[in-house]
């Protein structure tokens, strides 16, 4: 899926990847129950699941929060749209810029 800052994966071992225009990356893994993160300079960093949200990496909090966004409304409208002749309307997502304020 396709949105303004980022482009979303899920992959085959079910993995999210989100790859944002800034050429960050988040992903996703609920096997392993850890959020993977790539900055600009290409260096990963991983943080478990439960405890992402409050890490004192300011960037990668930024894009997760937008990542649960996206896949919020993604269910949201998977959700109000059964039966509806198979529309999502996921191309419609504007949440909030995760590159805002980044160099």
């Amino acid at each position: 899926m396709r949105t303004r800052h980022a482009i979303m994966f899920r992959l085959s071992n079910k993995v999210v990847q989100v790859n944002f225009q800034d050429h960050t990356e988040i992903m996703l893994s609920s096997e392993t129950k850890v959020v993977t993160y790539v900055n600009k300079k290409g260096e990963r960093s991983t943080y478990p699941l439960n405890s992402a949200m409050e890490s004192a990496n300011l960037e990668m909090v930024k894009r997760l929060k937008y990542t649960k966004d996206i896949l919020t409304h993604m269910l949201n409208v998977n959700v109000a749209m059964v039966g509806k002749n198979g529309q999502t309307g996921t191309d419609k997502i504007d949440a909030t810029n995760p590159m805002e304020g980044t160099q």
